[in-house]
């Protein structure tokens, strides 16, 4: 009981150093401090803990605002030259894709062959979409590394077992190759750097804000201070 009333008056006294409503009344504090000498001791070390850190000097911190706002309002790197290469790649497989599709027509007839067409037509209108916007890259990850993954396992079953060819397999290329595209475009797309301001009475409001924040104290620093001594 007794460490339990110093431990409530020693909260009180914390907050009362630091301006805050204390949990117990100045009455009920003062009488508890006249018959314990520990927490006498413990005010004390406070207070002389509390006027110490208000004497000690501030770090110098330099000011970076104007490095900050102009790293801010620098203009971005154009995003068609980090991902030309990926998008010019994927408009190539697709086209592939259906030159690849329109070949096997003549060949290959019946409800199965037509699905098979029409799952790489929607593919090569993936492998277009995400060229003309990037940002479409990173949703089709996932099922073309599924597609991708299933096409692998098959051919090589079909391989191992002789129903099918080596060559033959090779139209499966263009999909996982489309995978490995996709994946270097979303990369890009989604590694820009940091997010900009879109004006520079906004980059400068950061860069403010930025700098205040090294001056402003910390909420209760002096109250935990007191409490570690």
């Amino acid at each position: 009981m007794v460490e339990k009333d110093c431990s409530a008056v020693r909260e009180s006294l914390s907050a009362r150093l630091d301006g805050e409503p204390a949990p117990l009344a100045s009455d009920a504090v003062e009488t508890h401090l006249a018959g314990c000498a520990g927490c006498q001791a413990w005010q004390n070390a406070a207070v002389d803990l509390r006027r110490r850190s208000r004497l000690m000097p501030l770090p110098v911190v330099p000011d970076r605002s104007a490095r900050l706002v102009a790293g801010l309002q620098a203009p971005p790197r154009p995003r068609l030259l980090r991902t030309w290469w990926p998008r010019i790649a994927l408009v190539t497989l697709a086209l592939v894709q259906v030159a690849v599709v329109i070949s096997a027509m003549s060949h290959h007839h019946g409800h199965a062959s037509h699905e098979v067409t029409v799952l790489k037509v929607a593919l090569a209108a993936g492998f277009l979409a995400a060229a003309i916007q990037p940002s479409r890259a990173r949703g089709m990850l996932a099922l073309m590394g599924v597609a991708s993954l299933g096409l692998l396992v098959s051919a090589a079953i079909g391989v191992a077992g002789a129903t099918t060819t080596v060559t033959g397999e090779l139209g499966h290329l263009t999909v996982i190759a489309g995978w490995v595209v996709l994946m270097v475009l979303a990369r890009r797309d989604t590694h820009d750097g940091p997010l900009r301001p879109r004006t520079a009475r906004s980059a400068r409001s950061l860069a403010v804000t930025t700098t205040q924040s090294f001056d402003e104290p910390a909420s209760g620093a002096s109250r935990e201070s007191a409490r570690a001594a």
